[in-house]
């Protein structure tokens, strides 16, 4: 039988979008197809015929995961382009994103996955993640537009921001509810503070020079 694209579309959106979940939440390694077929509601030959195989998948739910990276920082940035910081520390830290790693950033869940797998999935996250460091330069363009500027290279403070939240996320989750993790939380959010007080002091100086 075969499927109109709008079909086969929202099929292959519905495999992605349960994979997403079920390796962020027990990884690679622990997800197989059998796993998230059932999840989407498909059979496994169907995520075969529309992935291939499940290392293509597995970069699908790599490259789909970047982008949303990059384009929600873009989307907050445009949305409120003096409070941003602010405002993604409070989401990324925040304790719907903390509490739910199954719906949210890959960069604390499946940065480890990634590592260990194929130079495809490395590559897409490597050029996906640029991105997203230069759209979170606060001293950059909103739209992260000079992510090549310096031989490819993003801004040093974007790095910073995606490094900061997510080992923040990470160290959070790990220690739990509690203390700890209100401690790792808190300091988080103090640093991107600073951060973005330094980021907005070079607009200031370039600008007036």
């Amino acid at each position: 039988m075969r499927y109109s694209r709008e079909h086969s579309e929202a099929t292959r959106k519905r495999i992605l979008g349960a994979a997403a979940r079920l390796y962020r939440e027990g990884g690679l390694a622990g997800t197989g197809v059998d796993a998230v077929a059932q999840a989407a509601g498909v059979t496994s030959g169907a995520i075969y015929r529309a992935f291939g195989s499940k290392e293509k998948l597995f970069e699908a739910v790599v490259q789909d995961g970047v982008e949303r990276l990059s384009a929600g920082i873009v989307q907050l940035r445009r949305a409120q382009p003096d409070g941003w910081p602010a405002a993604l520390a409070g989401w990324y830290l925040g304790p719907q994103h903390v509490g739910s790693p199954g719906q949210g950033c890959l960069l604390p869940t499946l940065t480890p996955d990634v590592a260990r797998g194929g130079e495809a999935a490395r590559i897409l996250f490597q050029e996906g993640a640029r991105r997203a460091a230069a759209a979170a330069d606060s001293a950059g363009p909103a739209d992260g537009s000079d992510a090549g500027a310096a031989g490819g290279k993003a801004p040093a403070s974007g790095w910073a921001t995606l490094s900061l939240l997510a080992g923040a996320v990470l160290l959070a989750r790990a220690a739990g509810p509690g203390p700890v993790q209100d401690e790792i939380l808190s300091s988080a959010a103090a640093a991107m503070e600073g951060m973005a007080q330094e980021g907005t002091g070079g607009r200031e100086r370039q600008g007036g020079g």
